[in-house]
């Protein structure tokens, strides 16, 4: 298998934990956009969650709004933010703060 310097990705949130384990299979560092609510439930609390490795989480201040073809863009009612792994790293995740950073436009284009 091939390894990469950075994996980045933002997957569906059912198949989120398995992009997960294989991005971390194969990345020194991994940056997913995912629902704040991955870090919740007994079951990834026990699988997920009781592994090395994640390096920090920094929630996003806005809901991003996503592309849906022939749909005008627009965000979900989740809260998301950067999920930061580094392959070695045992120490404590870091919760950093929110990230504000304005939406360049909410005008869907093509």
């Amino acid at each position: 298998l091939a390894f990469f310097d950075l994996v980045i990705g933002n997957p569906p949130f059912s198949y989120a934990e398995k992009h997960i384990q294989l991005a971390r299979e194969r990345g020194r560092w991994v940056a997913f956009l995912l629902r704040l609510s991955m870090l919740g439930s007994q079951r990834r609390a026990s699988t997920l969650w009781s592994q090395p490795g994640l390096y920090s989480v920094r929630p996003l201040a806005r809901r991003p709004a996503f592309i849906r073809p022939g749909k005008p863009l627009r965000s979900d009612n989740s809260e998301y933010g950067i999920f930061l792994w580094q392959h070695g790293y045992q120490g404590v995740a870091q919760l950093l703060p929110p990230l504000d950073v304005p939406l360049a436009s909410r005008r869907h284009v093509g």
